[in-house]
């Protein structure tokens, strides 16, 4: 939790505010959460701003990469009958996260023991009712379901069981056109140092983490931290200048 609330003074800056001009101004803003480890970072972290999300990630982290645009394809799955349904003969279907069973009856309201075109006219009908996020049509020979709105997802499969094995149904599915879920592009991330961490704060993997920052200051360069390997230049120390946020050093000579 914050310790904004508490009074100056009651809280330590381990030597990290050099000055009092500019003024120190804090503020709340968002970390982004980690994406290997819990991570800890210190007052004085060195924070930069992404381009993507506004959210805050330690100066010197790599940019996220641009995105080619990838546009949605339909998933389409063809379910081919090569042997006509005998009676108790069942068809297994599982497609886009939903598994359904479905019986041949030689008297039956829904799938009756017939030839082939009526296997895929009943199945037809069936599927239909079940996946409403899919087009079923069907041929003489085979049914077909085709997502109505493109996404990624696992390839159809189905589990043919003969009541009278090896004689009855045989049937085969194949994916014609895989499912692709539409992605916009996006240009490379860029990451703009922002603000100062004003207290440690512990990054994990599940949240952003909301933190006190100081958007105003004047700070020791020699209690500020950034990423590992990472050289703060002047180019980002000018870019925080501009921002109200200087740096001084605290030993004398």
């Amino acid at each position: 939790m914050s310790n904004l609330y508490r009074l100056v003074g009651e809280i330590g800056h381990e030597n990290l505010i050099a000055g009092t001009n500019p003024p120190t101004d804090v503020c709340i803003r968002t970390l982004r959460r980690e994406s290997a480890e819990e991570t800890i970072y210190p007052m004085g972290t060195i924070l930069a701003k992404s381009s993507r999300d506004n959210l805050l990630k330690i100066l010197g982290t790599q940019v996220q990469e641009a995105v080619i645009e990838v546009l949605a394809d339909k998933g389409k799955y063809t379910i081919t009958i090569s042997t006509a349904a005998a009676d108790g003969d069942t068809l297994k279907l599982t497609v886009g996260g939903v598994e359904k069973t479905y019986t041949a009856e030689t008297v039956s309201e829904t799938w009756q023991v017939d030839d082939i075109a009526g296997d895929c006219t009943a199945l037809q009908l069936l599927m239909a009712a079940d996946f409403p996020d899919y087009t079923v049509t069907k041929t003489a020979t085979t049914v077909v379901l085709e997502q109505k709105v493109g996404r990624t997802e696992e390839a159809a499969a189905i589990v043919v069981t003969q009541a009278a094995a090896p004689a009855g149904l045989a049937a085969a599915v194949a994916e014609t056109l895989e499912g692709v879920t539409a992605v916009a592009p996006l240009a490379e991330e860029v990451l703009t140092p922002a603000y100062v961490l004003a207290e440690d704060t512990t990054v994990g993997l599940a949240a952003d983490v909301n933190a006190p920052v100081y958007r105003s200051g004047c700070f020791s360069p020699d209690h500020i931290t950034v990423a590992d390997e990472h050289v703060f230049s002047d180019a980002e120390k000018d870019a925080l200048r501009q921002r109200r946020i200087v740096f001084k050093s605290t030993y004398h000579e």
